[in-house]
C-alpha cells in the first residue's frame, strides 16, 4: 500500500481517538470540581458512551451502507458531534450538559467502526497493515491524556473543547472542504429545502453545493437555538468575546499541526492534506473524475486528475497490453536440448 495512503489512515485513527481522550478520562473532574454535579449526575454523564455505542451503531450502520459514502457519513457525525461537544462545555445545568454528551456520543460512537471500515476497503493485506494503523488511535488517547494532564486542565472545559476541535479537522478531512470556506459559511447557506450546504465564493469565486443530511440539519437547528448565531455560522472571537465575524482559518491550521506534531509525523502536515486525502479515498473507493472535481470545486478536470496517478488501485486496474494478447500454450511448445544446425 501506498505510503501516503498509510500516514493519512494512522492520522485518521489518532484524530479520532484524540476526540474521545480529550474529555472521556477527566470530564468527571470538571463536572464535580466545577460544575458541583453529584457522584450520580457524574455516572449517568459517564453512561452516555454506553448509550451511544448501544443504540447509535445499528442506524448509522443502515444508512452507511444503503444511502450514504462512508466518508460523508464520517464528516456529518464528526461535524455535529463537534458543534455538540464545543456546546456542552459551556453549559451549566446537568440536564443541559448531559443531553448535549448524549447527542455528542450518539454521533461520535459509530466512528470507531466507520474509521475501520474505510480503512480495511484502502488496504491490501488487513493483518499486515492494519495493526500499526490502528495503533495510531491508541498512541492518540493517550497522548491526549498526556496533554491535559501536563497543562493541569482537568478541572477546566478546555478538553471538550480540544475534543471539539478534532472533530472539526475530521469535518476537514471527510468532506474535503477548503478551511477558509469552512470558517465563511454563513446561516443561509443551510438550504433546509433542497437539503444542500452552499459553499460560496470558494476558490476563483466558484460557488458550488454539497448534500445536508437530515440528521445534521436537525443538530444544526439545535446549535442555532443555543448559539444564535447572526451572520456566520460559526462565529469568531475578538479580544476573547463572540463577534459577528467568521473564526480564523489559522484556528484549523494550528490545530492540524499540534496532532501532526503528537502523531510524531515528521513531515509538514496542513489542513489542506486532509483535502487531498479526501479526494484521493474517492478515487480509491470508486468515484469517478467529475464527481471529484464537483466535489472539491476545481474550475477544470485537470488538477483534478493528479488523484489517478495516486491511486493504486487505477494502477491495479490497469493492467497491461500483455494481459490482453493472445499467446500458444506454453505447455504446447516442442522442447528440444538439441543445437540446432543451421
Amino acid at each position: 500500500m501506498n505510503q501516503q495512503v498509510k500516514i493519512r489512515l494512522g492520522l485518521m485513527m489518532f484524530l479520532n481517538y484524540v476526540i474521545w481522550g480529550a474529555w472521556y478520562v477527566t470530564i468527571g473532574t470538571w463536572l464535580s470540581a466545577a460544575r458541583h454535579f453529584t457522584g450520580q449526575q457524574v455516572g449517568l454523564v459517564y453512561g452516555t458512551t454506553a448509550v451511544g455505542a448501544i443504540v447509535a451503531p445499528f442506524f448509522v450502520g443502515l444508512i452507511a451502507d444503503k444511502f450514504f459514502a462512508t466518508e460523508k457519513l464520517l464528516a456529518a457525525l464528526h461535524f455535529v458531534g463537534g458543534l455538540l461537544l464545543f456546546a456542552a462545555s459551556r453549559q451549566q445545568s446537568f440536564f443541559a450538559v448531559y443531553s448535549l454528551m448524549l447527542l455528542h456520543c450518539l454521533c461520535y460512537m459509530p466512528t470507531l467502526a466507520l474509521t475501520n471500515s474505510l480503512s480495511f476497503r484502502l488496504i491490501h493485506n488487513p493483518g499486515k497493515e492494519f495493526g500499526p494503523i490502528r495503533v495510531m488511535g491508541t498512541i492518540g488517547w493517550i497522548f491526549i491524556g498526556l496533554v491535559v494532564g501536563k497543562l493541569g486542565l482537568e478541572a477546566t472545559p478546555m478538553p471538550l473543547m480540544l475534543g471539539g476541535g478534532a472533530s472539526m479537522l475530521m469535518t476537514v478531512y471527510s468532506t474535503g472542504m477548503r478551511r477558509a470556506e469552512m470558517c465563511n459559511l454563513k446561516v443561509e447557506d443551510i438550504d433546509n429545502e433542497r437539503m444542500l450546504i452552499h459553499i460560496r465564493q470558494g476558490k476563483n469565486r466558484r460557488d458550488r453545493a454539497v448534500p445536508l443530511s437530515p440528521i445534521l440539519l436537525e443538530t444544526l437547528r439545535e446549535y442555532w437555538r443555543w448559539m444564535r448565531p447572526k451572520t456566520y455560522l460559526f462565529p469568531g472571537t475578538i479580544n476573547g468575546l463572540r463577534a459577528d465575524k467568521p473564526i480564523t482559518p489559522k484556528v484549523l491550521w494550528e490545530a492540524c499541526r499540534e496532532a501532526a506534531q503528537r502523531a510524531g509525523i515528521t513531515k509538514a502536515v496542513r489542513p489542506h492534506l486532509l483535502r487531498h486525502s479526501f479526494a484521493t479515498h474517492l478515487v480509491e473507493g470508486g468515484a469517478d473524475l467529475p464527481t471529484v472535481q464537483a466535489l472539491l470545486g476545481h474550475a477544470d478536470l485537470k488538477p483534478t486528475s493528479i488523484y489517478l496517478h495516486m491511486s493504486e488501485r487505477h494502477l491495479r486496474a490497469a493492467g497491461t497490453p500483455i494481459d490482453k494478447a493472445e499467446f500458444t500454450d506454453p505447455g504446447q511448445v516442442k522442447r528440444s536440448r538439441r543445437l540446432h544446425k543451421k
